[in-house]
């Protein structure tokens, strides 16, 4: 029960640095929705990018969502 509240609280995030979420990306881009994501799709065609889909609670209504995380590959 323990486990199951803090997972509820913080959700399955990943670990490591340089990770981004797809809005983070959008607002270091220049261009609008479309072009981002058009260059991130490219770009894990590529294998530039690691994936990570896990989960946080949202800032808006308070429950768990899943989110996906993109960082450049090393």
């Amino acid at each position: 029960a323990v486990l199951e509240e803090e997972y509820v609280n913080r959700g399955n995030q990943p670990e490591g640095d340089g990770w981004m979420t797809f809005n983070e990306m959008e607002e270091n881009m220049d261009g609008g929705t479309v072009k981002c994501r058009k260059i991130v799709k490219e770009a894990i065609a590529r294998g530039e990018l690691e994936v990570f889909t896990g989960s946080q609670k949202s800032s808006s209504t308070g429950f768990l969502c899943r989110q996906v995380w993109y960082r450049p590959k090393s």
